[in-house]
């Protein structure tokens, strides 16, 4: 878990092949940046200030839950459960 603030843009595109989304953001740090801002020139800052992250997401089926990878320019690779719903009871697939 790395709990840093960002901000940052998206983009997807689903692909016809079992509706997978291949997409890539790019995220500021935003800690990093106001640590940079306001230290001297020989603070020392842990996390880059952007960092980019390639994402695939295979949903299971027809439903709106799936399996999401993730890759990130600073050496983090995930894998994890995607529980994106948009329906009104997100218990029921």
């Amino acid at each position: 878990i790395d709990p840093v603030v960002g901000l940052g843009v998206a983009h997807y595109r689903r692909l016809d092949l079992l509706n997978i989304l291949v997409g890539a953001k790019g995220i500021a740090s935003l800690p990093t940046v106001v640590a940079s801002s306001l230290g001297d020139e020989t603070t020392e800052v842990i996390d880059p200030i952007l960092t980019g992250v390639a994402v695939v997401r295979v949903p299971f089926g027809r439903s709106n839950y799936g399996v999401l990878a993730t890759a990130s320019t600073n050496g983090a690779v995930g894998i994890g459960l995607s529980l994106m719903n948009i329906r009104l009871l997100p218990v029921i697939p």
